[in-house]
């Protein structure tokens, strides 16, 4: 498959498509906390019957986390995360929706275009990991089911961790 850069996205159409794809997942706007384990072991298989998820250990993986080739319908999670997100550990439940979003919004997009030229940067519009953190950030904690929370209570409520609650406070604020 030709590869091309990523679809500039704001803010807004982020938000718009996390909303998308929770009421196509059935989850309310209002709901707090979501599985996105389920979604990635049971649900990802019927958008993409080749889909893949594939946990590597350390050794293979290094410093990554995750990696996801939306072209492949395929997620490489680090055995840790994958077990972090298994047992509820909020910053490993956002790499899993990190890695969701780059698998539904990026196939088709060179891997490595966020790291195309050293030295210059990508605008955030483009760059398929800010996307990707704006739309784990919106899919997990929806301005709506936050709306009167505090940070502690975004974290314990939608499952995420407490840096994680803090930006999305603040990006709803806006």
């Amino acid at each position: 498959m030709e590869t091309h850069d990523p679809i500039p996205m704001s803010r807004r159409d982020i938000l718009d498509f996390a909303m998308l794809v929770r009421r196509r997942l059935g989850i309310q706007d209002s709901t707090t906390f979501v599985d996105v384990m389920t979604i990635l072991e049971h649900v990802l298989d019927k958008l993409y019957p080749d889909f893949t998820c594939d946990v590597q250990t350390r050794a293979e993986m290094g410093h990554r986390h995750g990696l996801t080739y939306p072209n492949k319908h395929l997620i490489l999670l680090r055995e840790d995360v994958y077990d972090g997100a298994c047992m509820g550990r909020g910053r490993d439940r956002f790499t899993v929706a990190h890695e969701i979003a780059h698998l539904l919004m990026h196939e088709g997009v060179d891997p490595q275009y966020a790291r195309k030229e050293s030295g210059i940067a990508v605008p955030r519009y483009l760059d398929p990991e800010w996307q990707s953190d704006a739309f784990a950030g919106y899919f997990l904690m929806a301005p709506t089911a936050i709306r009167g929370m505090n940070a502690y209570d975004i974290a314990n409520s939608c499952g995420v961790s407490f840096d994680a609650a803090r930006v999305q406070l603040s990006v709803t604020k806006k």
